[in-house]
């Protein structure tokens, strides 16, 4: 959406700060770079030294809702989500979150096919979300601290809520109870 504040330093590297947006989640960060010089042919045709930016790191920053945002509070604790039915006006939502909990959990906001239920994200192999499964938006909430999860342009519909954070002995927390729905209008 926009990069400002860039900061050139002679010995190749840059940073600046960059808002965009992943799926649906708002962002706003300090990316650091590094050229990487190549030797060859560049675009002019003149065998020079010429080279590439190459993201670095990425540093977080506050993210700053847009004016229109509808807010919804939400409450973490041990494998529960309170309310665990969320209901707010599109399309740009903030969903603040207190974790009151003693485990990290995360606010991980999906859209599910319609043949795709929640227990496909316990039973899929690897890594990877199944098949069907559209990530919106994620927030990990630290045990004791609050956060705010700030989505954009979301259409109206049902969404899902999840923690797949791994509990104490490695079971996801959606194993445990934890899953909630977001209906945006």
């Amino acid at each position: 959406m926009s990069v400002t504040d860039i900061e050139i330093d002679p010995d190749g590297t840059a940073t600046a700060e960059v808002v965009s947006v992943f799926g649906h989640q708002l962002q706003h960060a300090r990316w650091s770079f590094v050229f990487a010089r190549e030797e060859g042919d560049d675009a002019t045709g003149d065998d020079e030294a010429f080279g590439v930016w190459w993201p670095d790191g990425v540093a977080p920053l506050t993210v700053e809702p847009p004016e229109s945002a509808r807010a919804v509070d939400v409450e973490l604790d041990e494998n529960v989500y309170d309310p665990n039915s969320l209901r707010v006006r599109g399309p740009d939502i903030v969903i603040s979150a207190r974790n009151r909990g003693e485990d990290d959990h995360e606010l991980l906001v999906l859209s599910l096919r319609h043949d795709v239920t929640t227990s496909d994200l316990l039973t899929a192999p690897g890594p990877a979300l199944p098949n069907g499964v559209t990530e919106i938006g994620q927030l990990t909430v630290p045990a004791g601290t609050d956060g705010q999860l700030v989505l954009v342009g979301m259409e109206g519909g049902e969404y899902v809520i999840v923690d797949l954070l791994p509990s104490e002995d490695g079971t996801p927390h959606l194993a445990l109870g934890m899953e909630a729905t977001l209906t945006v209008q």
